[in-house]
């Protein structure tokens, strides 16, 4: 897996500028193996998708109930949850702050978590960095080639992955300490 894929999965449908360090720190903790990435398919198709997106659309499913997103995005959310309860029968909440990040979905015992659609990589790292016991799932949108969904299940792949991101984290604010130290002078 190298940059391109990485960025295919967290930018599926992205049109604006990408977080390309955020990226690039993803791709690096993949490459030292602290973390496995793997795309699984969900059982659902773009049929599924479809057909979710237009129950939103005609009320069925209340997107107050899904808030935070386009259409899209809440039909993503929707097969989502369907996914934690068919997979692991667990029951599942929205939008629910963990650890200050709010992921798109999150099972009740606060170990899977979905961010759906176009994703933000330093909530990975975030969510990692606080808990390294997750599991991890981006559920990017369907291509236009795609008839099956899939989606990406991220988990520490070795040991040391929590202390090899809050040591990065002290890094970088070792480092910004720095550079106001010498503003100052």
């Amino acid at each position: 897996m190298d940059g391109a894929d990485i960025f295919e999965i967290f930018y599926s449908n992205f049109t604006g500028s990408p977080d390309y360090q955020g990226l690039s720190d993803v791709l690096d903790l993949l490459n030292r193996k602290y973390i496995k990435i793997s795309k699984t398919k969900t059982g659902f198709n773009k049929a599924d998708y479809q057909t979710t997106v237009d129950k939103i659309l005609d009320g069925q499913i209340k997107s107050i109930d899904y808030q935070g997103g386009s259409n899209n995005h809440l039909a993503l959310k929707v097969l989502a949850e369907e996914y934690i309860r068919n997979n692991f029968g667990l029951k599942s909440s929205l939008e629910y702050n963990f650890f200050g990040r709010i992921p798109d979905v999150i099972s009740l015992d606060k170990n899977i978590i979905f961010e759906c659609g176009d994703t933000d990589p330093w909530k990975v790292t975030e969510y990692f960095r606080n808990d390294d016991n997750l599991k991890v799932f981006i559920f990017p949108y369907p291509g236009d080639d795609e008839e099956e969904l899939f989606t990406y299940e991220i988990i520490k792949g070795k040991e040391g992955l929590k202390d090899y991101l809050l040591q990065k984290q002290l890094d970088g604010l070792s480092a910004v300490k720095k550079i106001i130290r010498a503003r100052k002078h």
